[in-house]
């Protein structure tokens, strides 16, 4: 693993990702799965440059084909998890910005889905882990370029549904 001078730092090194594909955003409410409580965005690694500057400097950047549930047929593509805590150690709920085009406008972040094309800023520093080098991207913003809806399963308003159940066969 290379060392980057901007990671030695102690203060940290804030810096984007710049119009990159992200998945399984969790920027309203935060992933609590496994005893986790943190804000956390998938970016896809395409731009094979930046991947390769990712891992040498020494982020946790995976494949997925390293997963365990990876089937003949899924895609195969490089990524890394952006991610921050939910709360500050005294309780206060610390989420992401969540911005449009502009940088300004804020964008509800529960309509961010999977392929939307996004600047991701992140802050990071070298720090000892169990004995072990680590460079985790802590998520500070995410600035949404292109935006691809999320698919919430749920039928769309105007599909002619009234709701009063009316239409039922029984």
């Amino acid at each position: 693993m290379a060392h980057y001078e901007e990671f030695e730092n102690p203060k940290g090194h804030t810096f984007t990702l710049k119009r990159v594909p992200v998945e399984w955003c969790k920027l309203v409410e935060p992933d609590t799965e496994f005893g986790k409580n943190q804000w956390e965005v998938t970016v896809r690694l395409e731009n094979e440059k930046l991947r390769k500057h990712l891992q040498e400097a020494g982020f946790n950047v995976r494949n997925t084909k390293d997963k365990q549930n990876f089937k003949e047929g899924d895609e195969e593509y490089y990524f890394m998890v952006a991610y921050s805590k939910a709360e500050t150690k005294k309780g206060k709920n610390k989420a992401p910005k969540c911005f449009g085009p502009d940088g300004k406008t804020p964008v509800d972040g529960d309509t961010v889905g999977n392929g939307s094309i996004c600047n991701v800023t992140c802050w990071s520093r070298y720090m000892e882990v169990g004995g072990k080098i680590r460079l985790p991207a802590y998520l500070n913003s995410v600035q949404v370029i292109e935006l691809v809806e999320r698919d919430t399963g749920m039928p769309d308003e105007t599909d002619g549904d009234s709701g009063t159940g009316d239409d039922l066969p029984f």
